[in-house]
């Protein structure tokens, strides 16, 4: 439960990061997704059921402000989220590698998706326009804020969330 209230913190922080101060700061009109950030660092943090748990959170955030239909967004960001927890074997604690390829691929995701449900079921087909114009410029603006979020992120849940050092050699019950 310490775990999910976490989360949601940090999606609700972000969130407002996003679209407040991010806002200003702009490259060739591009906003770095930091709720996809965040959903890819529950996921790899914690687990599938964390990822798909931000998943909802963010696409909910997005879509009850943004959207024009609740549940696009709900979708898309939780199938990111479990993708991300399904990956979670793959990630050690010390490499950073894996964070930013996961959010690289999730954010190449994202904009595939985004552009397959808002734009080309309106019959507008311009995809390797849309990839070359918006979906590579904003992948690589996530991927470098992303490592510096996901480094914060995981030095926060380090904080809060300690790892517990199990023994190898249990003490006998008369042994100092």
């Amino acid at each position: 439960m310490k775990r999910y209230l976490t989360i949601f913190v940090f999606i609700v922080v972000c969130f407002l990061l996003q679209t407040t101060l991010f806002t200003s700061l702009q490259i060739a009109n591009l906003v770095p997704n930091l709720i996809l950030v965040v959903t890819v660092s529950a996921g790899l943090l914690y687990g599938r059921k964390a990822g798909m748990f931000a998943g909802v959170i963010c696409g909910l955030l997005v879509d009850l402000l943004y959207g024009s239909v609740v549940g696009v967004s709900v979708l898309m960001f939780t199938v990111i989220g479990y993708g991300c927890g399904a990956a979670s074997k793959l990630y050690f604690e010390d490499d950073l590698i894996v964070p930013l390829a996961a959010i690289a691929a999730s954010d190449f995701v994202y904009g595939l998706l985004y552009y397959a449900l808002h734009f080309l079921l309106r019959g507008r087909l311009h995809l390797l326009f849309y990839i070359r114009s918006i979906i590579l410029p904003e992948m690589i603006y996530t991927v470098i804020v992303g490592a510096l979020l996901f480094w914060l992120l995981r030095l926060i849940d380090r904080k809060l969330h300690p790892p517990v050092e199990v023994p190898l050699h249990p003490k006998k019950p008369f042994e100092d």
